[in-house]
This record gives structure tokens, C-alpha cells and sequence, in this order.
């Protein structure tokens, strides 16, 4: 979602401003005339004064003999003035239409159209002119928005949103970026008769982030190491810690970051566990007391041999996603079993967070540990990132690295931490966005 800038425009219409800025360049242009006019007065040919000044001898000729008839007001461009058109206003409304349709889009496109349609041949910068000025076109990079985005879109974003109230709840945005050191570079500064050269590492970096942009509360960043279930249940925890006063409950959720419980080395030691062969067998013995009981009788030796394989593929030490989804099943097991914790949360303002829907963020871990956290999840339509404010945060960042020469991981993320903690709190990113989506009056 595009963010609009707090701007007081009392002191002139748009149009206003249009019209100082023609006045101004008027004046400007008058202003070289009378500098041209006093190096005559110092007794320069008029030959010289038009080669100083960067006119053709015939324009300087033209100004001399306009000053000599009329003075100052000689000098003044009249209305109307200067040469015919080459397009005609039917002409230049079929380019205009053709632009707001989509099919010319870029300054070649238009040259080529008028040159082939109109026989009129214009270099690209008055193309570039004519498109601005006389057609009232801007010329920017496009904001993206999925086709696959539901027709309904918004009225999905006001039906999770209708019984938002800020003064009851602590109310935020979510979202993951990924950043790498090439982002598009910027244009810079350099001296001129030197070369403009950065030097970069060949060397692939990337990092990702996790964000939540509070809107009546205390942002977060959270560098995760990969973007799986259980990183997020973490960044949750740092989430919850942020906005909650109470110093008890703090202590309790940072014991549950730090417990070992589900740390990978005390994962790895249940998967060994499992492995052995006492395991395995007491593994078989009680799948054929569950055929027993549910089939009524003995699994063949095929189903038991299938069903034994199946189980050594989900126990491999090897097996990353394995380790990954028992890590998230523990850390969610020490928050899900703690009564007291969650006791203790139910008496603290609850989060409503707005998010994408992400496979780990719908996932039934994530669900019941939101829960127990007193976190509210409310899921944006489907390839609708663009009622998400803190994309347009992600897009100032990338800006940020480009200007930054980075060698090193900590040094990119010492960068996007940075730049996320000076903007992530600047108002006009959410502000528009709260006075539309929500009912309930919040000074914001």
C-alpha cells in the first residue's frame, strides 16, 4: 500500500503551485535576456554575447531588436508564442488514451508510435516534455499488484478488521523480507574525470527479516536463520516479550527461549534414541498391537517392513526438516503446557497482528502457540501484499543497502536493523491505513 505524506495544503492548491513554478521559469528565462542585453550595453557584438550566452545569432539579433522596440516588456514571452505544435490535440489525446490503456509505456514506444502513426519524428527528451507537460503523465518504477488478488480484496480487509479496537488491543503489522547486497545500486555522487567504481565481494549474502510494525506499541526485529515454523514461534515470544509489562511473565517466556528442551543437540539425542534398536522393535511391537485393536488382525510382514522404513525416514539425524519440525514441536509444547504463563497472558492486552498467509503462519503449531500467547493472527486476502503498510518499510530498506558497500552477514544486518528501527515508527507508513480499515477513533 502506497503511504501518503503528512503535507499541509492550505497554503495553495496543486494548481497553484503549477502556476508559481511557470511564473518562476518565466522569470528565469528574462533574466539570461538581460544579462545578453548588458554585455551590449558594455558594447559587445551581438555575435559574441549570443555565443556566451548559448543562443544562435539569430535569437540574440531577435532579443536586440525586441528590447530596442518595447524595452523590458519586449523581452517578456507573450502567450502563444514560440512555434506551432508538430501534434494536434486529437493527436496528442490518442497517445494519452493509449498511455492510460497500458500500450505505449515507455519513451521508445511513444517515439516509435507518433513516428510511424503521425510521420512527426521528436528526440526522446521532448517526448519526455511532451508526456510530463502537456499530457500530465509521471514517469516511475510501477507498484506491483498479483493478478491472482481477489476481486473482493478489500472487503476481506474490512471484514478482519471491523472489530479492531486500538484503545483494547496492541495492533501491528508482520512480514519476513529477504535482502541480499544487490539490491539495485543508486545513483551517486563522484567526482567528474574519475571513474564511478564500487567494489563488491563475490561472495552470495543474503539475510532475512522478520518484522512487526506496532502501531500503539513496541516494534520488533528478528534476524531468523531460515523461514521455517520454528523461528517464527520464537519470533512470537520476542514479540510478546516487547509488549508486556509484566517483569514475571517476561522471565517465564525468556526461560522458554533458552530452555534446551529444544535446542537441536537435544534433538539430535532423541533421534539417536530413537534409532536403536530397542527402540525400533518396541516401535514395531506397538503398531502390531494397534492393527490388532483397529483391524482386528496382524499386519503381514510387507505392511510391517513399509511401515518401519516410513518411521526410520522421519528419525534420521540426517533429515533437517525432521529436526527443524520436533524443535518447533517442543518449543511449542513448553508455551502450550505452561498454565500459569498463559494465565498470566490472558490479563495483559492481547496483539492483533495483521500477516500474509504463509504456510508457517496458518500451521497449527503457529495457531495454538498464538493462542496460548494471547496473540490474535488476522490473515490478509491471498496475493494482497499490497494491504500490508510494512511492505512499503521492506522497500525503503533495499534503498538503504544500495548505498551501502557490505562485505560481511553481520555487517548487512547490522544495516537493515538500523534502517528498520529509524522508519518502522514513522506514522505516514500505517496512518492512512488505520483511518480507512478501522471504525474505532485512535489518535494516531
Amino acid at each position: 500500500m502506497s503511504r501518503k505524506i503528512n503535507l499541509n495544503t492550505s497554503w495553495s492548491s496543486k494548481q497553484g503551485i503549477l502556476d508559481k513554478v511557470n511564473e518562476m521559469e518565466r522569470k528565469v528565462k528574462i533574466i539570461k535576456k538581460l544579462y545578453f542585453i548588458l554585455d551590449l550595453y558594455d558594447g559587445m557584438e551581438v555575435k559574441t554575447a549570443s555565443k556566451k550566452h548559448g543562443i544562435g545569432y539569430m535569437t540574440g539579433k531577435r532579443w536586440k531588436d525586441q528590447w530596442n522596440e518595447n524595452g523590458f516588456d519586449g523581452l517578456e514571452r507573450k502567450k502563444g508564442s514560440g512555434s506551432k505544435s508538430k501534434l494536434s490535440e486529437e493527436q496528442l489525446n490518442i497517445v494519452f488514451e493509449l498511455i492510460k490503456e497500458g500500450k505505449l509505456l515507455t519513451k521508445q514506444q511513444i517515439y516509435s508510435f507518433i513516428k510511424k502513426e503521425f510521420g512527426v519524428e521528436y528526440s526522446l527528451r521532448q517526448i519526455d516534455r511532451i508526456v510530463k507537460k502537456k499530457l500530465k503523465c509521471g514517469y516511475s518504477k510501477p507498484y506491483i499488484i498479483f493478478h491472482e488478488s481477489p476481486e473482493d480484496a478489500e472487503k476481506q480487509v474490512f471484514d478482519i478488521t471491523e472489530d479492531i479496537n486500538l484503545n483494547l488491543c496492541i495492533f501491528g503489522f508482520q512480514d519476513e523480507s529477504h535482502n541480499n547486497i544487490d539490491e539495485n545500486k543508486m545513483r551517486i555522487y563522484y567526482p567528474l574525470g574519475t571513474k564511478n567504481i564500487r567494489y563488491k565481494t563475490r561472495e552470495r549474502i543474503t539475510s532475512s527479516i522478520m518484522g512487526f510494525q506496532a502501531v500503539n506499541g513496541q516494534s520488533v526485529a528478528y534476524f531468523p536463520k531460515r523461514s521455517v515454523t520454528y523461528y517464527f514461534l520464537q519470533f512470537l515470544l520476542r514479540v510478546r516479550i516487547a509488549n508486556t509489562d509484566n517483569p514475571h511473565t517476561v522471565t517465564k517466556i525468556i526461560a522458554i527461549i533458552n530452555d534446551n528442551y529444544h535446542s537441536e543437540e537435544s534433538v539430535l539425542e532423541e533421534l539417536k534414541r530413537r534409532n536403536q534398536k530397542e527402540h525400533l522393535n518396541e516401535f514395531v511391537e506397538n503398531y502390531i498391537s494397534y492393527m490388532k485393536i483397529t483391524k482386528d488382525k496382524k499386519p503381514t510382514h510387507k505392511q510391517i517392513e513399509r511401515k518401519l522404513n516410513s518411521y526410520k525416514k522421519k528419525i534420521n539425524v540426517k533429515n533437517k526438516v525432521t529436526i527443524r519440525n520436533m524443535r518447533a514441536m517442543r518449543l511449542a509444547s513448553l508455551i502450550n503446557s505452561d498454565k500459569e504463563l498463559k494465565n498470566s497472558l490472558k490479563e495483559i492486552m492481547p496483539i492483533i497482528m495483521i500477516l500474509d498467509n504463509c504456510k508457517i503462519h496458518k500451521s497449527h503449531i503457529t495457531l495454538g502457540v498464538s493462542k496460548s500467547l494471547n496473540i490474535d493472527l488476522r490473515f490478509l486476502p491471498k496475493y494482497s501484499p499490497q494491504f500490508n503498510p510494512i511492505e512499503q518499510v521492506w522497500r525503503s530498506i533495499k534503498r538503504e543497502i544500495s548505498y551501502h558497500i557490505i562485505k560481511t552477514k553481520k555487517q548487512l544486518q547490522k544495516t537493515i536493523y538500523k534502517a528498520y528501527m529509524n522508519i518502522i515508527n514513522n506514522k505516514s507508513y500505517f496512518k492512512n491505513w488505520i483511518e480507512k480499515y478501522t471504525k474505532h477513533k485512535y489518535q494516531i
